[in-house]
């Protein structure tokens, strides 16, 4: 019976493709980007950035409620604490979206 319900449940709703993000540091030599992303479930932790480094990425799978939202907080020497919606499913999947790129520039 569980059997049946899954395949129920995936043939009303498709699963989702998996999304990457890609956070990178382009503020300029001698500039650290700490960043902490998180979404409702999931908290991905604190991460440092410097200047061109390989940035950071991380991937996920959408809910099928397609409510998936993820945030992150971003600072660098001399300034405040930046929030952005770096990836909202209402904003952001248009069904072809499989990768995001993220640069921040001074």
């Amino acid at each position: 019976m569980t059997l049946l319900l899954v395949t129920v449940c995936d043939a009303r709703f498709p699963i989702p493709k998996k999304v990457t993000t890609h956070i990178n540091n382009d503020l300029g030599p001698g500039i650290d980007l700490t960043l902490h992303c998180k979404s409702k479930e999931d908290d991905l932790g604190e991460h440092v950035l410097q200047y061109h480094d390989q940035g950071y990425e991380f991937r996920f799978r959408p809910n099928i409620w397609g409510s998936t939202l993820f945030f992150c907080s971003f600072s660098w020497q001399g300034g405040p604490i930046h929030w952005f919606d770096i990836y909202d499913y209402r904003r952001d999947d248009d069904g072809s979206k499989m990768e995001l790129q993220w640069y921040f520039i001074e």
